[in-house]
């Protein structure tokens, strides 16, 4: 969350953005699995990719399809 914060977002912003809960985004931060969209929009906040923050559960296929997708 820190990280989010020091560029200049939050776990609020991104709800607001992908129109969801706060406590969605937040769920997801700890339990990928939970929401991919969620995971890629915090990823791309970071200016990571899915897998830096979650490699167990992100492959290098899915981060791109992940990107384009949170875009939508």
């Amino acid at each position: 969350m820190a990280n989010l914060r020091a560029r200049g977002s939050s776990y609020a912003a991104i709800a607001k953005e992908l129109g969801i809960s706060r406590n969605a985004v937040s769920m997801a931060a700890k339990k990928p699995a939970l929401s991919v969209r969620c995971c890629a929009a915090i990823a791309e906040k970071l200016g990571l990719r899915p897998r830096d923050i979650w490699p167990e559960r992100f492959s290098a296929v899915q981060d791109s399809n992940l990107t384009s997708r949170a875009k939508q």
